[in-house]
């Protein structure tokens, strides 16, 4: 394992555990293999939905409705350069689907856009 930490995840709206995914089912395995997140929690009522868990730090994906291209988080990491060198390590560019910025950009940030098109940006700040 990486020395990547994550320190916070703070939502782009209103709440970084009930980030809206179609399908929960399908987004799970994106998580567990490419960002290292462990499913701490799944619930069905109301609706189909999990918490998940990196060292301290939760997110929740939820078949809620919601539009998962107007949400994600930011992560505030103890390194961006650890953060995209353990992702492109990951092979994560190589997701069907999901997309790995090509470099950290000037602000010191790059993105992740998941598969089911939750989009999350990292920096240390």
């Amino acid at each position: 394992m990486s020395d990547l930490c994550f320190i916070k995840a703070s939502p782009y709206q209103d709440d970084e555990l009930n980030l809206p995914v179609k399908d929960l089912d399908k987004a799970l395995p994106f998580y567990e293999k490419f960002m290292g997140f462990e499913v701490l929690e799944r619930n069905d009522t109301p609706h189909k939905s999990a918490i998940l868990w990196r060292r301290d730090v939760k997110i929740g994906l939820a078949e809620n409705g919601g539009d998962p291209e107007q949400e994600g988080c930011y992560f505030k990491v103890n390194s961006v350069q650890a953060a995209y060198d353990f992702f492109s390590a990951s092979g994560l560019a190589e997701c069907e689907n999901a997309s790995l910025s090509d470099e950290i950009n000037d602000e010191g940030i790059f993105f992740i856009v998941a598969p089911d098109r939750l989009c999350y940006c990292f920096g240390d700040q």
